[in-house]
């Protein structure tokens, strides 16, 4: 467990490398892009990704990894957040990321998400760190960690300067709440192949995630 000035909780989970998650991810990244976004605080160089919801094309192979968030949500929440929360958690996206050498992602979040993970599935040599840019915090993952913190916190990694592609794969995770919304939004926008599920969320409930949720401040 980690925590920066603001003291904001980042959970590590050492859960291995899941060979065949792996090998998923590398098999459904789309082309390399420069710039996704035009916004320069939301700029990914030479990243490849899959589609937002690729766990929906393999169910059946997510499902254990799909329940532990499961369950390390509702422990973070018991842990970490005055409320007392009764309700369900469940995967909102989840992707797949390659970033070849020169590969970074400037500062961003990933709100109106709850909670973000960050799974590690493959790190060349002196790989470059997670850093989260409003805590004074920055985490140098290992192979087969799972990063876990609240999603509205600010968050990029650096040049990627070894030899070496960086695998990893993301998602975020919403409240119940926001179930009805999300997987309504979801669903219909999955069957007709989109993947722009995030503008249907902001645009219905843009507000829960930091509402529902007041997180605790250490001492």
């Amino acid at each position: 467990m980690n925590y920066g000035k603001n003291k904001y909780i980042v959970e590590r989970y050492n859960i291995g490398v899941e060979e065949n998650l792996k090998k998923i991810c590398v098999n459904n990244i789309e082309p390399l892009i420069e710039s996704e976004m035009q916004d320069k605080e939301n700029a990914f160089k030479k990243y490849g990704m899959t589609n937002w919801l690729l766990y929906k094309s393999y169910g059946n192979d997510f499902e254990d990894f799909v329940g532990m968030l499961s369950v390390i949500a509702q422990r973070y929440t018991k842990k970490h957040f005055k409320k007392e929360i009764k309700g369900e958690f469940f995967v909102s996206e989840l992707w797949g990321i390659v970033s070849e050498p020169s590969g970074l992602a400037t500062p961003h979040n990933h709100w109106p998400g709850v909670f973000t993970f960050v799974y590690h599935l493959e790190l060349p040599e002196n790989n470059p760190p997670l850093i989260f840019t409003d805590s004074d915090l920055e985490i140098q993952p290992k192979e087969g960690e799972l990063i876990f913190f609240p999603s509205w916190l600010k968050h990029e990694v650096p040049e990627n300067l070894t030899g070496g592609n960086r695998i990893c794969i993301a998602g975020n995770m919403y409240y119940n709440e926001q179930t009805i919304w999300w997987r309504l939004s979801t669903e219909i926008l999955w069957k007709k192949g989109c993947e722009l599920t995030s503008i249907v969320l902001v645009t219905l409930n843009p507000w829960l995630s930091k509402n529902v949720f007041e997180p605790v401040f250490l001492s």
